[in-house]
């Protein structure tokens, strides 16, 4: 999943680099790396708390872990998600000023 997060961004650079405004694909790509980073996020709390759940020993005195409901790679997800928000409004009212022009 984080390999196509790269690939993503990638393309979204690329295509920023070749094209002179907003493509259809551009806030699509967004909310896809929004929702990879969202599953990501908690898969990884996931994995923490699978580990941490098993008896480590004389480690289990020093090492903790609590389950966050809001980690910050979800936070950084919805800003992602809300910008792909914005980036299709944006091509929304590019497209109608093209339309009129």
């Amino acid at each position: 999943l984080g390999l196509l997060f790269l690939y993503l961004l990638r393309s979204i650079l690329h295509t920023l680099a070749q094209s002179k405004g907003f493509t259809r694909t551009l806030p699509d790509k967004i909310t896809n790396m929004g929702y990879i980073l969202l599953i990501l996020a908690y898969a990884k709390q996931l994995l923490l708390v699978f580990v941490f759940t098993r008896d480590l020993g004389e480690l289990s005195g020093l090492l903790g872990f609590r389950f966050q409901l809001l980690p910050n790679e979800a936070v950084y997800a919805l800003i992602l998600l809300v910008l792909a928000r914005v980036f299709s409004y944006a091509f929304a009212l590019q497209r109608e000023y093209e339309q009129t022009v």
